[in-house]
């Protein structure tokens, strides 16, 4: 199973078709007045049962102290694989995932519009069947990359047309690091483990990036997973997104990880060690560090 491919070559701003990213996944929540589940944020897949997002998209829901949200309430929660609608009732029942637990960072916390450690993960009720539209991103999981500002990274935007329901869009934004970002726009109450990503151009102000992923390449044009999109894109004139950096809380990932990764999921990582590179017997293939593999596969 390789992390991080994508199958489908996409241009900036086109329509995110099914595939296109396919680590792309989004979040509904029940409406208690239509009983339909509705559109709130994106998430990115890392594993078979775990989905990335950030803790504010569950904000207004109630969680008990240590930050998990119970099965109880965890039933008003769906996520859709692949799809984008606006409500599940337009998505077939293949695509639509139950949730297990949610997992808010224990640190995570609002204070005058400020969201520190603003991350979570959805553990699902059942595996995610991958294919060569289904897949992980890579997570960096031993700390090997870094990213360089200006770098481009690749994210999803969202946007509610009434007429014809969510509109995905693939776009890419520049890194610009904590400092950089303090000093050019004046953010004195960044936390450090906030970084921002800017458009090249000043996007339509109905865009969202609301909890998606932005992903950059590091290893045999493998994808990882590096911020996940705190704010909705609306900040200096529609040009800069804050995100929070995955790297701040690879300890916390990989805890929940293990925690919920069953016997029934025969999956490991591949860690990365010097001057070794990975690849299956017979295969001329080179796999990304990262990369989940059945650990039965030689």
């Amino acid at each position: 199973l390789e992390c991080g491919r994508l199958n489908i070559n996409g241009n900036q701003d086109k329509n995110a078709l099914k595939g296109i990213i396919p680590w792309n996944v989004g979040i509904y929540k029940k409406n208690v007045n239509t009983s339909n589940h509705d559109f709130i944020c994106g998430g990115t897949i890392i594993g078979p049962k775990f989905i990335v997002s950030v803790a504010k998209c569950f904000y207004n829901t109630q969680f008990i102290n240590d930050k998990r949200l119970t099965d109880y309430k965890s039933v008003i929660f769906k996520v859709s694989i692949g799809k984008y609608v606006e409500n599940l009732s337009q998505a077939d029942n293949k695509s639509i995932k139950n949730v297990d637990i949610i997992y808010l960072n224990e640190d995570f916390h609002v204070s005058d519009d400020l969201f520190l450690n603003d991350i979570a993960i959805i553990v699902l009720t059942d595996r995610i069947t991958f294919s060569n539209v289904v897949t992980p991103v890579c997570i960096d999981w031993y700390d090997k990359y870094n990213v360089l500002n200006g770098a481009q990274g690749k994210i999803v935007s969202w946007t509610l047309k009434r007429a014809s329901g969510i509109y995905s869009s693939e776009s890419s934004l520049t890194y610009i690091d904590n400092e950089s970002c303090r000093n050019t726009y004046g953010l004195k109450y960044m936390t450090d483990d906030i970084f921002c990503g800017s458009s090249a151009i000043e996007e339509r102000k109905d865009l969202m990036y609301f909890g998606t992923g932005l992903t950059f390449i590091h290893s045999n044009n493998t994808h990882f997973l590096t911020g996940v999109a705190t704010n909705d894109g609306k900040s200096n004139n529609n040009t800069i997104v804050y995100l929070t950096d995955i790297k701040y809380h690879i300890n916390w990932l990989r805890k929940k990880y293990i925690k919920h990764l069953n016997h029934d999921i025969p999956y490991c990582i591949l860690p990365p060690v010097e001057g070794v590179t990975y690849s299956y017997e017979g295969s001329h293939k080179i796999l990304a560090h990262g990369t989940l593999i059945n650990q039965y596969r030689t």
